[in-house]
């Protein structure tokens, strides 16, 4: 720990840099600029215009808009093709782990297993992930993993836009828009690229990229990556925190002491502790100058046993959550006189597999069966105008079709796809009812239309504001209007030589929605049991929908400032103000208003009746400091130290009352710092990089004050990588993830750090201390370019 710290430290002396501050796709690999305030201004004045719809390819947008840096109503990094590289990513889980403002509670949740927190914000179904423009988010927003099912080895670069993007995106770009632009085949610098990684306790990752010319101006490409991680077997790095009663392992006797109490599946369970994650990944692409059409599939497999200790859940392979998603796309561009038109057709699915199931002490330790779907067909039309020298005037019009079957109950068996969508729900079969109770499932039929202008004036020669607006209308939950402003202004003029851009000050407003996703909305859980007294069934608890859901609202004050400290220094420091209305809270049906279910739920009684409703308020607020420095540059050498530095803070309160008291946000640590080195030394190229979070915030709050939350401690992590040129077509690979071996927890729902040593009898059966997290891992393999 002394030794990451000492390496902080002399980050801060050195002056470290931000991501927000890296060299831009622009520049060539191994640029030959004769000077580093050359690079540092290009890397200045290097847009990429996130200002076109999603259907966009958003790369290609910022040439024919002709929108500089000084006009950006935002907040974007740039994550290059050689830091790709040279920092060993493998997937957009590794690229967020770095980025600043990012939280990543890593192998935390049973649904999504990694789950992000963005500026104070938890949840990765509050920004939009693209490919190349196109959102290969869920259609209808279900939660999907992050992990090598979002590969990046065949990225050209990749675009984090922070803070609200509804204004150009519409539904769910509220905390932000990720976007993957890939490698085309004039982008390679050879014809077949392909990676082999092994890692320790038994990982492996390939990955595969090609492209081509057939002549005539067609050119094509494709990329695939598959990854197969069995996982540490965490009992042995945290033997505390895995303590089953009289250390009795229940997968050998298939007794499960639970905190609900003794549970015998009948099910059978496996002997064998195992927690595989498969993930991987396809993309191809048919392209001409004007056309392009491109599919794309993802998979990924993931443990449910994640976050319950081993006396609460299965730790067996067949206990996992499958989900795929595929995105076909077409897009034609075309050119006019002072502008540019593109025409967009997207069709994407989403399946959560019906053989994906829990197996926890909330399904009595049996099989529960879950099952999703969710299609959209999107049509999207752009217009790129240069009214004049100095004006640019964009605006665009979407219809979105969608269809949805959201996530429901636990369920006896999968659900047949063959016939009508059917189920029973999990334990309600018994003697007296030998084929138990059929459950509900919705079915959501429902559009989207919405249109967004705006127009791009340089004022002056170091003045551009930017206004706009969109507007969209939910056939479920109406119309929603969002506006964008912004102002960029480069205080030092342009006339003095050599000094341009050395400043820019940008104030920056901007408004978004999250919209109620069926899975928000209409997904239920809870269960029966047969009561012999009065012969029916009752139940002590249901989770239950909700249709009128509307959707959160949010508005974002931000202010940021670049500045050029010397040729070799860049400094970038951001503000920002955000408002959350509206939010999805848990409620108890009939408390706070309207009953929806007046205590039954398909004619019989339930104690316990939640829905989610649209009430409460949080604030988050917060800074970031990035700084770059270029300590070395001589001949084939280089050498970059890079560092962000946020603070972060923020108050909720989930009860219209406005005489309730707020409470701290949970999920965020509000220290943290990110950073590193980076360095080309002719053939040798290393990374070393450093995560250090402060204490971390959980969900309970302190039993002696409501206003504050349980804690956590923090953590510091050192990873890196190294690469070594040995053959012209031969690289030689080696990574490393925690190098300093720390023992570590991330934040989940359900843990209670005040009860960690009192076990308390109300524990849910997580890890009531946090999360494990993995110990020291190494992956070693060869890069081939063909």
């Amino acid at each position: 720990m002394k030794l990451l710290y000492s390496f902080c430290s002399i980050f801060m002396l050195l002056g470290s840099v931000s991501l927000c501050a890296q060299q831009p796709s622009g520049i060539p690999n191994n640029t030959d600029t004769t000077t580093a305030q050359a690079e540092l201004q290009q890397l200045l004045n290097e847009y990429v215009d996130l200002s076109a719809s999603a259907a966009v390819d958003v790369a290609s947008s910022s040439r024919t808009s002709q929108v500089s840096a000084k006009q950006a109503p935002a907040t974007i990094i740039t994550i290059t093709e050689d830091q790709i590289r040279l920092r060993g990513y493998q997937s957009l889980l590794d690229v967020l782990m770095d980025a600043p403002d990012f939280k990543m509670e890593t192998y935390s949740d049973p649904e999504f297993l990694n789950v992000a927190v963005v500026r104070g914000v938890y949840g990765q179904d509050k920004f939009v992930i693209l490919l190349d423009g196109i959102r290969i988010s869920s259609p209808t927003n279900e939660i999907m993993p992050i992990l090598e099912n979002y590969p990046v080895h065949m990225a050209q670069q990749i675009e984090i836009l922070y803070g609200p993007a509804s204004a150009l995106y519409g539904a769910d770009a509220v905390t932000g828009v990720i976007n993957i632009v890939s490698k085309r085949a004039e982008d390679m610098t050879s014809t077949i690229e392909t990676r082999l990684l092994g890692a320790m306790y038994n990982k492996f990752t390939g990955s595969l990229l090609a492209g081509g010319n057939f002549g005539g101006g067609l050119k094509w490409s494709i990329s695939g990556q598959y990854s197969r991680d069995a996982q540490p077997d965490l009992r042995m790095f945290y033997p505390n925190d895995y303590i089953t009663p009289n250390n009795v392992d229940p997968l050998q006797t298939g007794i499960f002491q639970t905190a609900f109490g003794t549970q015998r599946p009948r099910t059978p369970v496996s002997p064998v502790f195992s927690t595989t994650i498969h993930s991987y990944a396809a993309l191809a692409s048919l392209y001409t100058n004007e056309f392009r059409l491109s599919v794309f599939h993802n998979f990924a497999q993931t443990p449910t046993s994640t976050p319950y200790t081993p006396s609460n859940a299965v730790y067996n392979d067949n206990a996992y959550l499958r989900n795929e998603l595929t995105v076909i796309s077409g897009t034609y561009t075309k050119e006019f006189n002072r502008g540019l038109a593109i025409t967009a057709l997207t069709l994407s699915r989403f399946d959560l597999n019906p053989s994906s199931n829990f197996r926890n002490l909330f399904s009595g330790l049996e099989p529960g069966y879950k099952y999703s779907f969710g299609a959209m067909m999107k049509v999207e039309q752009l217009v790129s105008w240069n009214f004049t020298e100095t004006l640019t005037l964009t605006g665009g019009a979407t219809y979105e079709s969608f269809f949805s079957v959201p996530k429901g109950t636990d369920l006896t068996y999968p659900v047949n796809l063959t016939g009508a969508i059917s189920g029973i729900i999990l334990g309600s079969a018994n003697p007296q009812n030998p084929s138990g109770i059929r459950a509900d499932f919705y079915t959501l039929n429902f559009s989207n239309t919405g249109g967004f202008a705006q127009a791009q004036w340089q004022a002056a020669p170091n003045l551009a504001m930017t206004v706009g607006a969109r507007f969209d209308y939910n056939s479920r939950f109406g119309s929603t209007f969002n506006p964008r402003l912004g102002f960029v202004w480069s205080p030092i003029s342009a006339s003095v030589v050599g000094k341009e851009n050395r400043l820019t000050i940008k104030a920056l407003y901007g408004s978004s929605f999250l919209a109620p996703a069926p899975r928000v909305a209409f997904e239920h859980y809870g269960s029966f049991r047969y009561d012999t007294v009065s012969r029916s069934y009752v139940s002590d608890f249901w989770k239950l929908p909700n249709p009128d859901l509307q959707p959160i609202r949010s508005q974002t004050g931000e202010l940021n400032i670049t500045a050029f400290l010397t040729d070799d220094i860049n400094v970038i420091l951001s503000g920002y103000y955000s408002v959350y209305t509206g939010l999805f809270t848990e409620v108890l049906d009939g408390s706070a208003r309207e009953s929806l279910y007046n205590g039954k739920y398909l004619g019989f009684p339930v104690r316990t009746i939640l829905i989610t409703i649209n009430q409460g308020e949080q604030r988050s607020y917060g800074a970031t400091a990035n700084i770059r420095y270029l300590a070395l540059r001589r001949g084939d050498s280089r050498l970059e130290l890079f560092g962000s530095f946020t603070w972060m803070e923020g108050i909720v309160n989930q009860n219209d009352d406005i005489n309730a008291l707020f409470a701290e946000i949970p999920y965020i640590s509000p220290l943290s710092f990110k950073g590193g080195l980076q360095g080309s030394f002719g053939k040798l190229h290393i990374s070393l990089r450093a995560i250090i979070m402060g204490t971390q915030r959980a969900v309970a709050l302190q039993r002696g004050n409501p206003q504050l939350r349980q804690t956590l401690p923090g953590y510091a992590l050192l990873n890196g990588s190294l690469r070594y040129e040995l053959l012209p077509w031969l690289d030689i690979i080696a990574a490393a993830s925690n190098i300093l071996d720390a023992r570590y927890y991330t934040v989940y729902a359900g843990i209670e750090p005040e009860a960690a040593g009192i076990r308390a009898a109300s524990n849910t059966g997580v890890f009531v201390r946090g999360i494990p997290q993995h110990p020291f891992r190494a992956s070693f393999g060869i890069e081939l370019r063909l």
